[in-house]
């Protein structure tokens, strides 16, 4: 049986972020595949601290040497078929958490090697969910689509395997915008898209954990 974990990247463990990765292991279950779902919103970690560990010829592990919090989820990722993250853009890039994690997870398993780029021997597949308050329409204008797109292929690049990402816009970010200075939105569209655009982009996470699962 594949294993799938899904790393939520998102402060908010039961929100936008979240519910896409849950339809993902939805997608990966009706697969097969084992799932697990982790936030990482209460742990204590930093992104790589460029200790260079990972990279010393004397060090052949395959787990970063930094240890925290973080590093029982490194150890869950590297024993996975699939890797997904999910998290919110903000400020035009992934949040911090997702940022930190793919540092840690993607350096340690990277070498400076010509003849042997990664330390993997084996191909684990990987997928970037991507929640964000921009509209389908700017993705392209904004240099998301070239941005996540750069995550993806490094992820793919460093892990052997099949990677994709995934982007699920024009988000519902407050229940009451009313109670919040966020006059650039409009409540009554992003209410709609919450009942109508949603459902359809939780399909395609599901459809997107199904694909990778089977790869």
């Amino acid at each position: 049986m594949k294993k799938v974990l899904a790393v939520n990247a998102s402060p908010r463990k039961k929100w936008n972020t979240a519910m896409a990765l849950e339809s993902a292991l939805e997608g990966a279950a009706s697969a097969g595949a084992g799932t697990k779902l982790i936030h990482l919103m209460g742990l204590r970690f930093s992104g790589c601290v460029s200790c260079f560990a990972c990279k010393r010829h004397e060090n052949n592990a395959a787990l970063c040497a930094v240890k925290d919090d973080l590093r029982p989820v490194l150890e869950e990722a590297m024993a996975s078929d699939v890797v997904l993250v999910g998290s919110p853009v903000y400020f035009g890039n992934l949040d911090a958490f997702a940022i930190a994690f793919l540092e840690r997870l993607l350096f340690m398993n990277y070498t400076y090697s010509m003849e042997h780029p990664s330390k993997l021997d084996r191909k684990i597949a990987s997928g970037l969910i991507l929640t964000m308050n921009a509209t389908d329409d700017l993705l392209e204008p904004l240099g998301y689509n070239r941005l996540f797109s750069h995550y993806a292929s490094t992820m793919g690049r460093v892990l052997l395997g099949p990677s994709e990402y995934l982007a699920v816009t024009d988000t519902l970010q407050f229940t009451d915008y009313s109670k919040y200075m966020s006059s650039i939105f409009d409540p009554a569209h992003k209410k709609r898209m919450r009942e109508e655009k949603f459902p359809a982009d939780l399909e395609k996470c599901r459809a997107l954990g199904r694909r990778l699962a089977l790869a």
